[in-house]
């Protein structure tokens, strides 16, 4: 539950950050095609580092507790 909402609202803050940098800007379609793509990138690379840090850490420190090391 806290990754989602961690990562809800890194997100939500991205594209509140986004609309008040480009809210009086004209962004033609080559500019758009760029910022979404970094964003797609951005996005899974942010999903990525979050899961790791709040999930994944619990679960291989809870498997190192128990013994199961070898399959961690």
């Amino acid at each position: 539950m806290i990754f989602y909402l961690t990562a809800t609202a890194v997100h939500v803050t991205g594209f509140m950050y986004m609309s008040y940098f480009f809210r009086y800007r004209r962004v033609g379609f080559l500019p758009i095609l760029a910022i979404s793509t970094a964003y797609y990138t951005a996005f899974e690379s942010i999903n990525n580092i979050l899961y790791k840090t709040l999930v994944d850490k619990h679960v291989l420190a809870e498997s190192r507790r128990l013994g199961l090391k070898a399959h961690a």
